[in-house]
């Protein structure tokens, strides 16, 4: 454990002077965050890029003031010695539906123990609690990420960037499996990748095949955010890929 840990504090001095985390704290110093739910982590016993990405939380928790407490990580592949890892740095392993229902509780019971004058402020930021969670999802699957999405109404993802991990689906196939995420990509106005295409008439009988960008309806999606934004984030640094495609996304609610 002691190894896992001298190399897990090596990695975070590195994060926490790079451009990437400069980059980070730019994006996150403002908002008014309270939780970090952490999901496809990795094995930070046996990975690199895994150390990299628990490291930058550490930073993240650090710059922000977010009490330990209020961090929760949560990956099948984690070892003992990585629980006990993230156990000795005050973090709680749960997974992401209880991980959720814990910073809901936790943002109820800080506004019982609050005076009367400071009541009304608290439980609007109790009401609040999606707008203060940060979700750190590094290199997770299509599917975690439409789970959070759609089930848990995230306002703020550090995360795959969802243009460049959605590239390799057409639009059809992504609206047909991953709604939430295909809707998110439709609010950014980014050139599809979609490869059908269908013949139209032109003058003289020419027939030329023409890209159709395929019509797609969410009317009938409850969709909770109207817009969104997503910022790249620099990788350059001694992690090799733990950071490729990260990307900063925040959503607009109605």
């Amino acid at each position: 454990m002691e190894k896992v840990v001298a190399r897990i504090n090596a990695a975070e001095e590195d994060v926490g002077k790079s451009e990437l985390f400069s980059v980070v704290l730019s994006e996150l110093g403002h908002l008014d965050l309270s939780h970090i739910i952490c999901l496809a982590l990795g094995s930070p016993e046996s990975s690199s890029a895994a150390r990299y990405q628990l490291a930058l939380v550490k930073n993240i928790v650090d710059k922000l003031e977010i009490s330990p407490s209020k961090v929760f990580l949560y990956d099948p592949v984690f070892t003992d010695t990585d629980k006990r890892v993230i156990c000795s740095l005050g973090y709680r392993l749960e997974s992401l539906e209880q991980a959720v229902k814990s910073c809901e509780e936790g943002s109820t019971k800080e506004t019982k123990e609050e005076t009367k004058e400071e009541t009304k402020q608290s439980e609007t930021k109790a009401n609040d609690t999606p707008t203060r969670i940060l979700y750190f999802l590094p290199h997770a699957s299509l599917e975690l990420t439409e789970e959070v999405l759609s089930q848990y109404h995230a306002h703020y993802l550090l995360a795959n960037d969802a243009i460049a991990h959605t590239d390799r689906l057409t639009t059809r196939k992504l609206y047909d499996n991953y709604r939430v995420l295909s809707y998110l990509v439709s609010l950014t106005d980014q050139p599809s990748v979609d490869t059908q295409f269908q013949s139209v008439k032109k003058k003289r009988r020419q027939r030329t095949k023409v890209f159709v960008e395929p019509k797609l309806d969410f009317s009938a999606d409850k969709m909770h955010f109207n817009s969104t934004t997503i910022k790249r984030l620099p990788t350059e640094g001694p992690w090799d890929n733990a950071f490729t495609d990260l990307a900063f996304h925040k959503l607009g609610y109605k």
